[in-house]
C-alpha cells in the first residue's frame, strides 16, 4: 500500500471518529478502512442482444451489457445476463484503478466510456486510447467512437481508468451513441469516498461528509419502438439508404418510459422501512430531460455528475438532464406525521403512459416509507399496483390492456366471466401464438394455458388493482 493511499485512509478514519457514529466502534471502522489491498477493480462486460417484453406484451429487440467472470470471447462465463441498464458496477472506495474488459458479441463495433471520468487508457501506465474515425462513406473523417472499440462479432478491448474519482456515474457505449445507448448499452456505477457508506467528503457546509443509512437506485431510460424494430430487422442505416426504413433518430418518439428497466406498474417500489438518511442515486439514459417529483417529500440535493455542490438546496423535485446523474439525500423520520406510507415519485414532464396500455404507466415509482406495503402474492408488486393481486406475475404482462394481467384473465371476450364462450376462443387458438390466449407467457397456447383457464372457470378475472 503506498503512502498516499494510506494517508487518505487515515484521514477517512479520523473524520469518521469525529462524527462519533453509534452504529459501530472506531476499531471496527479502522479495520474496515485498512482491509482493502491496493490494486484495480476489474469488470468483465459482454455486449449482447436480448429481448425485452413490455407490459403490453410487445417484444422489443434490445442490446445490453452482461457480466462475465473471465475474458473469454464469445463469453463462456456469463454470471449476470444482458440487461438495460446493465450490471451495476461498484468500485471499492480504496481502489483508484478501474479496468473494464469488453467482449463484443454484437454485429457492429462497441466501446465503453464513463462521462465525468478521464478518457480510458490501455493499461495503468499506458497511453490514452484514441478516438475512431469513419474512413469511408458520407461521414468519412468524422468521429465514430470516442475511444478504441471492440470489433464486431467477437472483438475485445480493455479500458483502464488509473485515477478513478468517487461519485455517481454512468458507463455507456462511446460508439454510435445516438443508437447504441438507445438500444440499451448503458449502466450505473458508484464509488464511495470512504468506508461505512460515506458517499462524499465534507465541505464548509457539511463538515463530516455525507453518510447514508439506505441507498436506492433510480435509473431513467426510454424506448422508441420504431428504432429498435429497425435495428433488429437490419433496416436502420445512418448512411441514408432510401431503400431502408430508418436513416436517423430525428423523429425520435419514446413509446415506453422506464425506471430501473421497467415501466410502471411493473417497476418494483422503493421500500425504506426505517428512519434514517437515504441516498437516492438518479441516472438518466433518456435522450430528453426529465423532472422527477417526490410527492409530499423534500430532499437535499448534494451532487451532480459525481461533483459535490458547493451549496445545498432542499427541494421536492429535481432537473435530470439527458445523460446525467444526481445525488439526493432523503431523510426519513418515521415518527413524523405524514411520513409513513406511500409517496409517488413521477416525471413532471408527463412521461406517464405506455404504448398499448390504457392504464397508468411510464416513469413513475412508489416510495414506500416506514411500513412495507401488502403483497399477497409475493411478486414484488404491492397489492395496490398489482394487476393480479393473488397470482404472482412480476412481469405484469397484460396484452389486451384491460388492467388484468394475462395470468389471471381468461375472460377473452371481456364479458366479465370466464365461461364456455372463452373456452371456445381458446380452442380456436390452441397451439397458436395469440398473445391474449397465452396466459402463462410461454409463447404458445397449450395445455398450460388450459389449466389456468380451468382454475378460473365461472369466475371473474383478477382480482386486480388496475382493472375496472
Amino acid at each position: 500500500m503506498d503512502s498516499q493511499k494510506l494517508t487518505k485512509r487515515q484521514s477517512d478514519m479520523k473524520r469518521l471518529g469525529k462524527i462519533g457514529l453509534g452504529k459501530i466502534g472506531l476499531m471496527t471502522i479502522a479495520l474496515s478502512l485498512m482491509a482493502g489491498s491496493a490494486g484495480a477493480a476489474v469488470e468483465n462486460l459482454v455486449a449482447k442482444e436480448f429481448t425485452k417484453v413490455m407490459p403490453d406484451g410487445v417484444a422489443i429487440a434490445m442490446w445490453g451489457f452482461a457480466r462475465a467472470s473471465d475474458t473469454s470471447c464469445p463469453s463462456t462465463s456469463i454470471v449476470e445476463g444482458p440487461s438495460a441498464p446493465g450490471p451495476f458496477i461498484i468500485v471499492p472506495h480504496f481502489d483508484d484503478v478501474l479496468e473494464i474488459n469488453l467482449c463484443n458479441e454484437l454485429d457492429e463495433p462497441v466501446s465503453v466510456v464513463i462521462p465525468g471520468q478521464a478518457m480510458p487508457k490501455n493499461g495503468v501506465a499506458g497511453t490514452l486510447l484514441s478516438p475512431v474515425y469513419h474512413t469511408a462513406g458520407k461521414f468519412a473523417g468524422r468521429v465514430r467512437s470516442f475511444t478504441q472499440e471492440a470489433a464486431a462479432s467477437g472483438g475485445t478491448q480493455s479500458y483502464t481508468w488509473d485515477a478513478y474519482k468517487h461519485g455517481t456515474y454512468m458507463y455507456e457505449s462511446g460508439s454510435h451513441p445516438q443508437v447504441q445507448i438507445q438500444m440499451g448499452l448503458y449502466g450505473g456505477m458508484k464509488k464511495d469516498f470512504g468506508a461505512w457508506r460515506l458517499a462524499y467528503d465534507g465541505n464548509a457546509h457539511q463538515l463530516g461528509g455525507f453518510f447514508y443509512d439506505h441507498e436506492a437506485i433510480l435509473f431513467y431510460s426510454e424506448i422508441d419502438r420504431a428504432l429498435h424494430d429497425a435495428v433488429g430487422a437490419g433496416t436502420y442505416d445512418p448512411e441514408g439508404d432510401p431503400a431502408l426504413v430508418m436513416t436517423s433518430i430525428a423523429d425520435y418518439h419514446a413509446d415506453y418510459g422506464l425506471i430501473n428497466g421497467q415501466a410502471f406498474p411493473a417497476v418494483a417500489p422503493i421500500v425504506i422501512g426505517t428512519s434514517g438518511d437515504t441516498l437516492l442515486r438518479f441516472y438518466s439514459a433518456s435522450p430528453d430531460d426529465r423532472t422527477p417529483v417526490m410527492q409530499g417529500l423534500y430532499a437535499k440535493h448534494i451532487a451532480q455528475d459525481g461533483k459535490l455542490y458547493p451549496y445545498f438546496s432542499e427541494q421536492y423535485s429535481l432537473r435530470l438532464p439527458a445523460g446525467s446523474t444526481r445525488d439526493v439525500m432523503l431523510t426519513v423520520d418515521c415518527m413524523q406525521a405524514g411520513t409513513p406510507g406511500r409517496h409517488v415519485l413521477y416525471d413532471a414532464r408527463m412521461k406517464l403512459t405506455n404504448a398499448g396500455s390504457a392504464s397508468a404507466g411510464g416513469m413513475r415509482i412508489n416510495l414506500q416509507l416506514c411500513d412495507p406495503p401488502a403483497d399477497a402474492d409475493l411478486d414484488g408488486l404491492p397489492d395496490d399496483q398489482d394487476n393480479c393481486t393473488n397470482t404472482s406475475n412480476s412481469d405484469q404482462r397484460d396484452t389486451d390492456g384491460d388492467g388484468y394481467g394475462n395470468v389471471c384473465d381468461a375472460d377473452f371476450n371481456n364479458d366479465g366471466t370466464v365461461n364456455f364462450s372463452d373456452l371456445g376462443i381458446m380452442r380456436d387458438r390452441f397451439y397458436d401464438s395469440d398473445p391474449d390466449a397465452d396466459l402463462d407467457g410461454s409463447g404458445i397456447v397449450n395445455y398450460g394455458d388450459l389449466g389456468i383457464m380451468r382454475s378460473q372457470f365461472f369466475q371473474t378475472p383478477g382480482p386486480s388493482a388496475l382493472g375496472d
